[in-house]
Protein backbone atom coordinates (compact mmCIF):
# COMPACT_ATOMS: atom_id res chain seq x y z
CA UNK A 1 0.00 0.00 0.00
CA UNK A 2 1.55 3.51 -1.01
CA UNK A 3 0.55 6.42 1.16
CA UNK A 4 1.03 10.08 0.02
CA UNK A 5 0.72 13.39 1.89
CA UNK A 6 -0.68 16.17 -0.98
CA UNK A 7 -0.70 20.37 0.68
CA UNK A 8 -2.77 22.04 -1.77
CA UNK A 9 -4.45 25.24 -0.39
CA UNK A 10 -3.31 24.65 3.34
CA UNK A 11 -4.87 21.45 3.10
CA UNK A 12 -3.08 18.13 3.54
CA UNK A 13 -4.71 15.55 1.32
CA UNK A 14 -3.66 11.54 2.56
CA UNK A 15 -4.20 9.17 -0.70
CA UNK A 16 -3.29 5.27 -0.45
CA UNK A 17 -4.49 5.28 -4.69
CA UNK A 18 -2.64 5.91 -7.60
CA UNK A 19 -5.27 6.57 -9.21
CA UNK A 20 -6.09 9.17 -7.12
CA UNK A 21 -2.98 10.88 -7.25
CA UNK A 22 -3.22 11.03 -11.05
CA UNK A 23 -6.37 12.43 -10.57
CA UNK A 24 -4.57 15.12 -7.80
CA UNK A 25 -1.77 15.72 -10.81
CA UNK A 26 -4.67 16.41 -13.53
CA UNK A 27 -6.39 18.48 -11.74
CA UNK A 28 -3.12 20.69 -10.45
CA UNK A 29 -2.00 21.13 -14.15
CA UNK A 30 -5.64 22.26 -15.08
CA UNK A 31 -5.00 24.74 -12.29
CA UNK A 32 -1.69 25.71 -13.93
CA UNK A 33 -3.58 26.17 -16.95
CA UNK A 34 -6.70 28.33 -16.02
CA UNK A 35 -4.11 30.75 -14.49
CA UNK A 36 -2.07 31.40 -17.11
CA UNK A 37 -4.88 32.12 -19.09
CA UNK A 38 -6.45 34.25 -16.04
CA UNK A 39 -6.92 37.76 -15.33
CA UNK A 40 -4.51 38.26 -12.71
CA UNK A 41 -1.53 40.88 -12.65
CA UNK A 42 1.87 38.85 -13.90
CA UNK A 43 3.25 38.91 -10.37
CA UNK A 44 -0.28 37.54 -8.72
CA UNK A 45 0.05 34.69 -11.57
CA UNK A 46 3.64 33.92 -11.04
CA UNK A 47 3.16 33.03 -7.58
CA UNK A 48 0.08 31.01 -8.14
CA UNK A 49 1.77 28.76 -10.58
CA UNK A 50 4.72 28.15 -8.60
CA UNK A 51 2.69 27.33 -5.54
CA UNK A 52 1.14 24.69 -7.70
CA UNK A 53 4.00 23.64 -9.32
CA UNK A 54 5.57 23.26 -6.04
CA UNK A 55 2.49 21.09 -5.19
CA UNK A 56 2.79 18.99 -8.03
CA UNK A 57 6.68 18.79 -7.23
CA UNK A 58 5.76 17.08 -4.19
CA UNK A 59 3.18 14.09 -5.47
CA UNK A 60 5.75 12.77 -8.20
CA UNK A 61 8.41 13.04 -5.07
CA UNK A 62 6.06 10.43 -2.90
CA UNK A 63 5.20 8.72 -6.09
CA UNK A 64 8.55 7.92 -6.33
CA UNK A 65 9.10 7.27 -2.67
CA UNK A 66 5.86 5.25 -2.73
CA UNK A 67 7.47 3.40 -5.99
CA UNK A 68 10.79 2.72 -4.46
CA UNK A 69 8.87 1.43 -1.06
CA UNK A 70 6.72 -0.75 -3.16
CA UNK A 71 9.82 -2.50 -5.07
CA UNK A 72 11.11 -2.97 -2.01
CA UNK A 73 8.43 -4.76 -0.35
CA UNK A 74 7.99 -6.94 -3.62
CA UNK A 75 12.21 -7.60 -3.63
CA UNK A 76 11.58 -8.81 0.61
CA UNK A 77 8.38 -11.25 -0.34
CA UNK A 78 10.47 -11.99 -3.50
CA UNK A 79 13.88 -12.90 -0.68
CA UNK A 80 11.43 -14.78 1.64
CA UNK A 81 9.36 -16.68 -0.59
CA UNK A 82 12.95 -18.36 -2.17
CA UNK A 83 13.91 -19.12 1.31
CA UNK A 84 10.98 -21.15 2.33
CA UNK A 85 10.93 -22.72 -0.81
Amino acid sequence: MSISAVSSSGSTYVTSDTSQIESQKASILQQIQQERSSSDDSKTKEAKIAKLQMQLQQIQSSQVSNQKVKTSQAASSDSILHEYA
